[in-house]
């Protein structure tokens, strides 16, 4: 296992991010327009998001809870 983590990390070093990824710079024009408490309780946070397209967010937490938010 940890012979294949070495390897797979090797590999991402060589790799190069796709050109029309986001730069640092243009992630700081970004403004919060809202903001909702997803997971909360004493076992809070999210262990996994999908987002589909423009339309939906799933964000599944460590309580348990799924939350569907309809863009």
């Amino acid at each position: 296992m940890e012979h294949l983590s070495d390897k797979l990390i090797e590999t991402r070093k060589q790799s190069k991010a796709p050109e029309d990824y986001l730069k640092k710079e243009d992630l700081s024009q970004f403004k919060e327009s809202s903001s909702f408490i997803l997971h909360d309780g004493p076992s809070a946070g999210i262990l996994t998001m999908d987002v589909s397209g423009d339309d939906y967010v799933l964000s599944g937490g460590r309580n348990g809870d799924a939350v569907l938010f309809d863009i």
